[in-house]
């Protein structure tokens, strides 16, 4: 699987861009301005200045930040089909001045400015009710779909039965038994001990048919409804329909995630809208690993709270009980630290809705994390 980008000229695209944006934020007025400089000599600054990101041709001696770039892969970003943290995963990038930190706080900036996404303004969101969780058969669909709509999640309670939940969980346990660490399928972590336990089990609707009937049960089909009723289930395509299994204790391996969107490294034009669908297996608290989302965050560009931020921002941490499901926008700066029990980590599976035409975009079991991270490190993208 390929994707053919256009060429994009590097003066004709800055041609397309707006020579000045309104910040609307205090907080990156001390920014210092950031150069990318193409092999033949070609530059671009960007720098803020009386509350406004602007741009001009050309290097700035009072750049924070210089990277040297070749100009497919500055294509790439301008038109987000890489973003800065898989430009640097894919070593396309060196920096002459400043840091990859440094970048990628500019980057919100830098899609203000050529999508005119807005930045995320804390003060702006409706705080009002953040913890709100919903009851199945008793709030109704339209509320849950305005909730989700304007926050990018939502809890609904009691969607499935303690029964159905438990047998779920006899089904990834059954899963996660059969899985090994080279299947393709699946993603581990390694424990304080050194044992190695299984944290992600993919296209788990292909494996099981319990799992795969979620998708096509009522329940599932009004809750997605309510929220966008083009979107399509995608088994067989990204991760599929995956189960999480938080485990205790982890000292390495890709599970316990910080502040992102799913759509992190790229592609956002290509995914995007689409739907994640938590079924909560087992408990979740902050004993067995919650997740965690900022209110509001999914209409804007993509930025990750610091630590003191988290006590000011609105911060939503969120429990939920054996068969209450989760939604949630993957464009929803979202995170899932780790538990700080001891024993039973949550479980939760997660059914993946998107555009219909995605499909058309990737074969069977691709994704867009799959091009980013194909082989050496290198996506199969053509220039």
């Amino acid at each position: 699987m390929a994707f053919v980008l256009p060429s994009i000229d590097f003066a004709e695209f800055h041609d397309t861009v707006s020579k000045s944006a309104s910040i609307g934020s205090e907080r990156f007025n001390q920014l210092t301005p950031i150069t990318f400089v193409l092999p033949d000599g070609k530059a671009v600054t960007y720098r803020v200045d009386s509350g406004c990101v602007e741009w001009s041709f050309g290097t700035a001696d009072d750049a924070g930040t210089v990277i040297a770039i070749d100009a497919f892969s500055f294509g790439a970003f301008a038109m987000e089909y890489l973003t800065a943290p898989a430009l640097q995963i894919q070593q396309r990038i060196q920096f002459e001045t400043g840091t990859y930190g440094d970048f990628d706080v500019w980057e919100p900036l830098l899609r203000l400015l050529y999508t005119g996404r807005p930045l995320y303004e804390p003060s702006a969101i409706n705080r009002t009710n953040l913890d709100r969780v919903f009851h199945w058969g008793t709030d109704s669909l339209p509320e849950i779909g305005s909730f989700y709509n304007e926050h990018g999640f939502a809890v609904v309670r009691g969607v499935f039965s303690a029964n159905e939940a438990a047998s779920f969980d006899v089904e990834i346990d059954r899963l996660a038994a059969e899985a090994t660490a080279d299947d393709g399928d699946s993603w581990w972590v390694t424990s304080e001990g050194g044992e190695e336990h299984v944290c992600q089990l993919h296209y788990t609707s292909l494996a099981s048919p319990l799992i795969d009937q979620l998708e096509h049960d009522a329940r599932i089909k009004e809750l997605v409804e309510s929220i966008n009723p083009e979107l399509v289930a995608h088994p067989e395509i990204g991760n599929g329909h995956f189960a999480v299994l938080k485990n205790p204790g982890v000292t390495g391996g890709l599970t316990d995630l910080a502040w992102h969107v799913d759509c992190g490294l790229g592609g956002h034009s290509i995914l995007c809208p689409s739907l994640h669908i938590g079924v909560q297996v087992r408990e979740m608290t902050a004993e067995s690993g919650p997740m965690m989302f900022l209110a509001g965050s999914h209409k804007t560009s993509s930025v990750r709270p610091s630590r003191e931020q988290e006590l000011s921002w609105p911060v939503v941490t969120v429990s939920a009980q054996p068969g209450d499901v989760t939604l949630h926008s993957p464009d929803a700066v979202h995170a899932a630290p780790p538990p700080t029990g001891t024993v039973d980590g949550r479980r939760t599976i997660y059914l993946s809705f998107g555009r219909p035409e995605l499909s058309e975009v990737f074969g069977f079991k691709e994704g867009y994390d799959h091009l980013v991270f194909n082989n050496d490190g290198h996506a199969e993208f053509k220039s």
